[in-house]
C-alpha cells in the first residue's frame, strides 16, 4: 500500500508543478490575470473571458 501512497504523491507533486508553471509563463508572458476563487490557480486573460475555470471547472459569477 505505501508504493500507491508514494504514486498519488508524486503525482500531486507533477501536477502542482505543472500548475505552478503554467502561472510563472503567464507573469513571464505578461497575461495573468488572477486566481480561480474555487481552487487558487492562475487564470490568464483569455481564461477569465469563459464560463468556467479551466483548472478545475468551477463556473465563474461573472
Amino acid at each position: 500500500m505505501s508504493r500507491i501512497k508514494d504514486i498519488m504523491a508524486e503525482q500531486e507533486i507533477k501536477r502542482q508543478n505543472k500548475l505552478n508553471g503554467y502561472r510563472k509563463k503567464l507573469h513571464l508572458e505578461g497575461t495573468y490575470n488572477m486566481d480561480c476563487p474555487y481552487c487558487c490557480n492562475a487564470l490568464s486573460n483569455d481564461d477569465v473571458k469563459k464560463e468556467q475555470c479551466i483548472h478545475c471547472g468551477y463556473v465563474f459569477k461573472w
